[in-house]
């Protein structure tokens, strides 16, 4: 396994996104809203 060489979170993100489909900001606040309680997004808006 070769060490990864990070560039911008924004570069990597945009490989990510080619790969997969889906960028990972996205994944990762999916992520988060299934082990969050919905109320606080919604009791914001």
């Amino acid at each position: 396994m070769r060490a990864v060489k990070w560039q911008t979170f924004a570069e990597w993100e945009a490989k990510y996104l080619k790969m997969t489909g889906e960028s990972v900001s996205v994944s990762l606040l999916l992520r988060q809203a299934e082990s969050m309680p919905l109320e606080t997004e919604e009791g914001k808006g």
